[in-house]
């Protein structure tokens, strides 16, 4: 007898040759495929490195030469004509405010600048007071005028007001610069920006600026309103240039951190089967014993594909499966393997019984046949980066083998296990999103149609004067998506006649809602409408069709699907006091074929 801790051998009557599947050329081979893999890898590494260098360049020169928009300080601001007894005669109003560019690297070109006072919301006064310029960064210009005779609007009772808030001890103002600026950095010149720019400026007594109002620590600087794009809130400078300065690195130690993530993330080992044999179901062997030999000689391979990643592995367990029975298992000792190494691996699994299941499946006259066998390996893993060690990872994998009469391995010679399990829970939850998120069709229900009633007592100037009403239910029976509905077109038929057509405006459906949709006096074609009265008046009914033609989109948690497109009809009876008759009083409408129901699998 043999020991189950030894390679089983086979005896016979004649030498049989070696089979050798690691040839020369087979190493070429995966050497060559290895060339080509690395030297792939070692492109898309560097152009994602490229990449993300030449957007962090792009990142820091945006930050750093954005434009700011331009600092208003006013200087001075006084009516002298506040402190005479007749002042009125004479009245100006002299102002002094300076434009500040604060950029370091960027230019400003101003279009004409125009200066406005008010005075209780209420302008007093306007006038320009520059034309085209540019400034420099870092440069300051001074901008001054003064309001009087046709520039100044203001009149005896305006006046009196200046007067009685003087008696009070101050007047308030609000000086207005605008213009339209453009920023240049370079050559690049910008897109037009409108400025807008308000402050707040009381004067005493004596007509001149109040102390709390003028050039403050050159820190009174007017609020600025400027174009959507172009708004930003600042409290102080120094507040600012802080949180600039923080976002800055804040954003760089993300990118650099992802762009190491990328470089050093682990790939997960790979594991090979690359030989099997069953001595059991080998039909040449002629010794008892062989045959009822219960060992399934495996042998794996076990490849690290990362670089400068060395993996430990624990203790692997070998599991094997006929037909979802346990015939054998057996493990391998834990080991530590480096990175772009490959180690080989023969194991004896002692399948109890195998010898009985397997030759029962295999013996069947058919030398042609092969029986199935299912490797599962479980074990877990940690992965060595530098000096540090990841944690445990799992590693659940499986494959099919395919063992013919030889006892061999048949078919492919290699066989890569995966990690089944895993992809078919991943299918279970996308098969149950798709279930839970699936739209359903709107539907849509008459619940009104009314034509003019038809009696024996009608005229026949009656025949032109047709009008019908009607009343639509759209419900939208889906819990998580909204629906958005584009125009409707209304027509109905008589025959193959359109006797009325009406148009809905888009709309709006939320969640589990509903809408109704009427329309009053539609006329009818005097064709249609004879036809239909002359079918009342003989039958005591008429039937109309009522076609709802329209495309609409699903909304699920804010996103929108493509268009489809809706196309319902219903037939509607029609009695001679012109309401709907019979027994149904509401008709739900059907989609007029296949081809217009909106299927699941067009969702996006």
């Amino acid at each position: 007898m043999h020991s189950t801790d030894r390679l089983p051998v086979r005896s016979t009557p004649q030498n049989q040759p070696i089979k050798r599947h690691n040839t020369a050329r087979y190493y070429a081979h995966r050497v060559r495929e290895s060339l080509t893999t690395r030297v792939s890898k070692t492109l898309c590494i560097i152009f994602l490195s490229l990449l993300l260098v030449a957007g962090i360049i792009l990142f820091v020169l945006y930050l750093s030469l954005r434009p700011h928009r331009p600092r208003i300080f006013i200087h001075a601001f006084s009516i002298p004509a506040l402190a005479q007894p007749n002042g009125f005669e004479n009245a100006e109003i002299i102002f002094n405010v300076t434009a500040r560019n604060s950029n370091q690297h960027v230019g400003i070109y101003f279009d004409s600048v125009e200066g406005s006072v008010y005075y209780k919301n209420q302008r007093v006064g306007a006038t320009p007071l520059a034309d085209k310029f540019f400034q420099e960064p870092k440069t300051t210009t001074i901008l001054h005028a003064t309001l009087s005779g046709a520039t100044l609007t203001v009149n005896s009772r305006r006046w009196m007001e200046f007067m009685h808030d003087r008696g009070q001890g101050k007047v308030g103002f609000r000086l207005e610069i605008k213009s339209t600026i453009r920023f240049q950095v370079s050559t690049w010149d910008s897109k037009r920006h409108t400025m807008h720019a308000t402050c707040d400026v009381f004067v005493g007594t004596d007509g001149f600026i109040l102390p709390a109002y003028k050039d403050k620590s050159h820190h009174s600087v007017c609020g600025a309103k400027m174009s959507p794009k172009m708004r930003l809130r600042e409290e102080t400078k120094s507040k600012i240039s802080v949180l600039l300065w923080l976002c800055q690195v804040v954003i760089v130690w993300v990118l650099i951190s992802v762009l190491i993530w990328l470089c050093l993330k682990p790939i997960s080992p790979v594991y090979m089967i690359t030989n099997a044999y069953v001595p059991a179901l080998n039909q040449h062997n002629s010794t008892e014993s062989i045959r009822n030999n219960s060992v399934v000689n495996l042998n794996f391979e076990l490849s690290n594909p990362n670089e400068r990643i060395g993996i430990y592995y624990n203790d692997i367990t070998i599991t094997l499966y006929y037909k979802d029975t346990v015939i054998g298992t057996n493990s391998l000792a834990g080991f530590y393997q480096g990175y772009k190494k490959a180690t080989s691996y023969g194991v004896l699994v002692n399948a109890t019984d195998a010898h009985q299941l397997l030759r029962r499946g295999v013996l069947t006259g058919n030398t042609t046949t092969v029986e199935m066998i299912r490797v599962c390996l479980k074990t877990a893993v940690r992965y060595k980066i530098f000096l540090s060690t990841t944690k445990h990872h799992r590693m659940n994998f499986e494959a099919c083998i395919c063992i013919g009469s030889d006892g061999r391995i048949s078919g492919q010679r290699e066989i890569k296990l995966q990690q089944m399990m895993i992809v078919g829970l991943l299918g279970l939850i996308a098969l149950i999103l798709w279930l839970s998120l699936r739209p359903k069709n709107p539907t849509v229900t008459v619940v009104e149609l009314t034509i003019p009633p038809i009696g024996e007592s009608s005229s026949p100037a009656d025949d032109s004067n047709g009008t019908l009403s009607f009343a639509l239910e759209v419900e939208n029976p889906n819990k998580d998506s909204s629906i958005n509905f584009d125009d409707i077109i209304l027509t109905f038929l008589f025959g193959q006649d359109a006797a009325a057509t009406d148009t809905v405006p888009s709309f709006d459906l939320d969640k589990n809602k509903d809408r109704e949709i009427r329309g009053q006096s539609v006329n009818i074609n005097g064709r249609s409408w004879k036809s239909l009265r002359s079918s009342i008046s003989k039958n005591g009914t008429a039937l109309l069709k009522v076609d709802f033609s329209t495309k609409f989109r699903y909304k699920t948690i804010g996103i929108k699907s493509k268009h489809h497109g809706a196309k319902l009809q219903g037939d509607v009876q029609l009695g001679k006091d012109g309401k709907i008759s019979g027994k149904k009083k509401k008709i739900k409408l059907k989609f007029t074929s296949k081809k217009w129901r909106v299927r699941a699998s067009h969702f996006h």
